[in-house]
């Protein structure tokens, strides 16, 4: 019995092939760090922006290539999603984010997924991504870092955008006919389990396509951490995170797709917690709990 609407399976219906994503750094930043509506970006986010580059090299057109031709010969993937995932993608001048897509798209590259803010979208941007898209014959995805629901959670980690510009995001870029992926997080400070739940009914409310988990973890440099070694913060346990999980997946619709169910991070930067270093085991957990509880989603609504 199929459990949730996965991407393994949303993407082998829709383009015939497996497909994997690669990663890529643009050299973007975030206003919440540069000055613009803060500084010190959010306090779980380090100064890599929770992701480095997949080679040593600033060259986009590079970067994309290599890993293409590398997993063409491995023959792990036909056709690829170019993802900007540090910091803020559609942050910039609009020049400079047409030379940097566009370096993206690299032969068998059918996808160009953007991770950015609510506050960083507008028609220009997005009237420059549709151009693109139909130029390149690709398409689009915008991944937005909600977070949380909370005003006041987002008051509590910097995030220094009201979560109400998240809906409005959301349908400005479905408007273009682009998939709109929110990025949730479980185990926030301050956060119940109420809150976390309704944060994933508010993203779901708003007409998301699809949807990435994250437990919250702790890297080495960030504000966090300092709050962690105060002992004014405490990280998720895996038990508390399987049961949020579980009772989130209920709660969407099931044209949305499960990007993610549980993150992964760099691992010799992470302070905790250490679970999240075993993604195979916590996936395993997650399948385990879903069949033994019956869990499917969109049946808690």
């Amino acid at each position: 019995m199929k459990r949730y609407n996965d991407l393994k399976s949303f993407l082998l219906k829709r383009y015939g092939v497996k497909m994997v994503k690669i990663s890529l750094d643009g050299g973007f930043t975030c206003p919440n760090r540069d000055g613009s509506v803060g500084v010190g970006g959010c306090i779980f986010c380090d100064e890599r922006g929770s992701r480095e580059k997949e080679l040593d090299t600033n060259d986009i057109s590079l970067q994309i290539s290599k890993k293409v031709e590398e997993l063409v010969q491995k023959k792990e993937a036909e056709k690829f999603i170019a993802y900007f995932q540090n910091f803020s993608g559609t942050y910039g001048a609009l020049e400079t984010l047409r030379k940097k897509y566009t370096a993206a798209l690299a032969e068998r590259v059918a996808i160009l997924s953007i991770g950015t803010r609510a506050d960083c979208i507008n028609e220009d941007i997005l009237r420059l991504l549709a151009d693109i898209a139909e130029k390149e014959k690709v398409d689009v995805w915008i991944e937005l870092g909600l977070q949380t629901s909370s005003d006041l959670t987002a008051e509590i980690i910097n995030r220094c955008c009201k979560t109400e510009l998240f809906s409005r995001a959301v349908d400005r870029i479905k408007s273009y006919g682009f998939e709109a992926v929110a990025h949730l997080m479980f185990g926030l400070p301050g956060e119940s389990e109420q809150m976390m739940l309704d944060t994933v009914r508010y993203a779901a409310a708003s007409g998301i396509s699809g949807v990435k988990f994250h437990a919250v973890y702790i890297m080495k440099g960030t504000v966090l951490e300092e709050l962690f070694n105060r002992g004014e913060y405490k990280a998720i346990t895996r038990g508390e995170y399987l049961n949020i999980i579980a009772k989130a997946i209920p709660l969407l619709p099931t044209s949305v797709v499960v990007h993610r169910l549980v993150s992964s991070c760099k691992r010799e930067t992470l302070i905790a917690p250490l679970w999240v270093k075993d993604k195979p085991g916590s996936l395993n957990a997650i399948e385990e709990k879903f069949e033994r509880d019956n869990i499917v989603q969109a049946s808690g609504l």
